[in-house]
Order: C-alpha cells, then sequence, then structure tokens
C-alpha cells in the first residue's frame, strides 16, 4: 500500500535526493496527507499547510511505525487543524465574484449544486467540517471560477496587455491555484481561473507578471524592474499583498 521508496537501498552511483513526496493518501479522520521521506530526518514531524497535513519521516520508515507514530499523533492534530475555510451564509470573495453558501432542504444527502447568482446550496446534513465535504465544495468552486474566466479573467487581460503593449500569442485557462499564471517561450500565457476569487488589484499583479515574462524570461532585477514599470511602481507593495492573500480553493 504504502511507500515504495521506503527500505530502499541507496545508488551508490548516485547522490541521495534530500526529499521525495512518496505518498498522498485521504484520512478518515485528517482528510488529505502528504507523506514525505528526507534524507537528514531523525523523528516523525507533522505541519498543517491549510487543510493539507505535511508529514516528514525518516529514511527506511516501515508502514507499520508511520501507522504507529500516526496514531500517537492524530488527537493532537486533529485538535489543531485549521478551522474550515466556509461558512454557511457568509458571502466569501471580491466585490465582483461574490460567493454564498446556502442550505437547500431539498438536496438528496450529503449533496450539493450550482445555483443562480454564484450561489452554492448545499444539504441540511452537508458538513462544512467534513474534510471530503470540503474537497467536494472546493472542486464546485473551481467550477465557478472557470465558467467566470471569460467574462472576467479574459477580458481584463487583453485590456491590460494593449495599456502596457505587449502582445502574447495566447492566452488560455487553467485550473490550478498553485501556480496563478504561467508564460513560456513561445509567448503562451495560462492564468488560473481561481483569479476572480482575489481582490482585482492582485489579479492584475499576477496578469503583469506574467507580461514581463514575454521580455525577461527570468526573476532577474530587469525583469522586477519591468515588472514595477507595469505596475505603477507598486511591485513591492502587490508582491506582499498576494503572497499574505488566502485563497479558499
Amino acid at each position: 500500500m504504502l511507500f515504495g521508496l521506503f527500505g530502499q537501498k541507496k545508488d551508490a552511483g548516485r547522490p541521495a535526493p534530500r526529499y521525495v513526496v512518496s505518498h498522498k493518501y485521504d484520512d478518515p479522520q485528517l482528510g488529505p496527507v502528504a507523506v514525505t521521506v528526507r534524507a537528514n530526518a531523525r523523528r516523525f514531524t507533522a505541519r498543517w499547510h491549510g487543510r493539507t497535513l505535511s508529514v516528514t519521516v525518516p529514511p527506511r520508515t516501515t508502514p507499520d511505525r508511520l501507522a504507529e507514530a500516526m496514531a500517537t499523533m492524530i488527537p493532537r492534530l486533529v485538535q489543531n487543524r485549521p478551522s474550515t475555510r466556509f461558512e454557511v451564509g457568509v458571502p466569501f470573495g471580491p466585490p465582483d465574484f461574490r460567493v454564498t453558501i446556502e442550505r437547500e432542504p431539498r438536496l438528496g444527502p450529503r449533496s450539493m449544486a450550482l445555483g443562480r447568482d454564484r450561489r452554492i446550496f448545499i444539504s441540511k446534513d452537508f458538513d462544512l467540517d467534513d474534510p471530503q465535504c470540503e474537497k467536494a465544495l472546493t472542486r464546485l468552486l473551481r467550477t465557478m471560477c472557470a465558467r467566470a474566466f471569460d467574462d472576467i479573467i479574459l477580458p481584463r487581460a487583453v485590456e491590460l496587455a494593449a495599456r502596457v503593449g505587449v502582445s502574447p500569442r495566447s492566452i488560455s485557462r487553467s485550473l490550478g491555484s498553485t501556480r496563478l499564471g504561467t508564460c513560456n517561450t513561445r509567448g503562451e500565457i495560462r492564468l488560473s481561473c481561481v483569479l476572480v476569487l482575489l481582490p482585482s488589484e492582485l489579479r492584475d499583479y499576477v496578469i503583469l507578471h506574467e507580461f514581463a515574462h514575454l521580455t525577461e524570461m527570468n526573476h532577474s532585477p530587469r525583469f522586477y524592474a519591468l515588472l514595477d514599470r507595469y505596475c505603477g511602481g507598486r511591485n513591492a507593495i502587490l508582491r506582499r499583498a498576494l503572497k499574505n492573500a488566502v485563497l479558499p480553493v
């Protein structure tokens, strides 16, 4: 079941990797768990990264030893798990993409549905503290974001391209939230649909960041000087604000 790398001998011809993500799984109590083997680890550690639990283990850890260690940590981890990202009846998102979650008694058990005016309906037994329910709700929210991309993000990207005088080969949509934008050497830009959940100035910052890569395919001082010019001298402020922003997906 677990960890093909656990117990492997080092290849004498290659240096041992510093870390390898060996296994990801969903725990019924903890939700998403990512287990990482670190060559220099001497003990088990576990930290929450959002709603995902990141567990670090020493090399050659057996599945039984991991299960034993997790059993001792679960009570503390459950107690310290970050609170749910969603609340019924409490809108979230920027003014032009305000999302509201509402209970709908007519829905079947543990069900949800998209409604008009950016409303998400959930059944009366849908538990927002349940990691599996939260994961399903996040997927539905991504679907809502994807549908809004052509109406909100794409027109703004075209407007900003004309403003700063760039001509990307294409601008298309992605579904990820880890990387909000990418630009390749062919001048093709991909922007995440979850940008609609950010304030408008941070959306613009991500878009302009990728436009700067059309000229500078790196993060050199020249890149940041160009980006700062695109941002009207506010690169440092916007970069810090984006770093501190929390997306609910």
